[in-house]
């Protein structure tokens, strides 16, 4: 009886390893899919920081050329000066999420590497409520627009009445371009137009990659 007893005994202990093991399969198995694909994910968000990045001081240098060969103009250059602001804004994001991009180690916790995209997110998040700041001057583009691409300065030939109208509107969209700062925020984010704003800015990468983390999290409980 004591043999049969400690037959079972042996023979259930077996089984548990056996599950044990199973299990340790199956959750590396898990974790190297889901790893597999934030990398993937945040890949391609970094591609596109990495063309932004290119793109952004591609332009800056054109505007500081702009602005030299048109020194004369007080008008053009102020128009290509405060282009040139906004432009090393959007290049100092992009160099900010393209560090942290490549900060993201997978030899840590997922605990870890989530407030790691949760940052990332929150840089997104603020590099989207410093483009809506340029709303108010719109009208430096069309100034530097229309010298490019007609040989004109609107602000020396343009309509007097039509002039007047463009400042009138550029005041108009201060309180706009104020309140779409404040509206845009990760606490906001249950908001159908902010959610999609920043999906589209990049924000989608990092919540489908800390979706694939937290599916490690959930599959470790279970």
């Amino acid at each position: 009886m004591t043999m049969e007893k400690d037959e079972l005994l042996n023979l259930l202990n077996s089984y548990d390893h056996k599950i044990s093991q199973a299990n340790a399969i199956s959750l590396q198995a898990v974790e190297g899919l889901q790893v597999h694909k934030s990398k993937s994910v945040l890949k391609g968000l970094l591609y596109h920081r990495v063309a932004e990045l290119l793109l952004g001081l591609a332009v800056t240098v054109c505007l500081a050329l702009f602005a030299y060969y048109n020194i004369s103009s007080v008008s053009l250059v102020v128009a290509a000066a405060v282009i040139m602001v906004f432009m090393v804004i959007a290049i100092s994001g992009c160099i900010r999420q393209i560090i942290r991009i490549n900060q993201f180690d997978y030899a840590r916790s997922v605990s870890e590497n989530q407030q790691m995209l949760a940052g990332l997110q929150a840089h997104i998040i603020t590099y989207l409520r410093l483009s809506v700041l340029q709303l108010p001057i719109y009208f430096a583009y069309i100034m530097v627009g229309f010298k490019l691409i007609f040989g004109l300065n609107i602000w020396q030939v343009g309509d007097d009445n039509w002039l007047i109208s463009q400042g009138i509107l550029s005041i108009l969209l201060v309180p706009v371009s104020l309140w779409l700062y404040r509206k845009i925020s990760y606490k906001n984010l249950h908001i159908n137009w902010v959610k999609r704003l920043v999906a589209a800015s990049g924000g989608k990468h990092v919540t489908q990659a800390m979706a694939f983390l937290q599916e490690i999290d959930t599959f470790r409980k279970s």
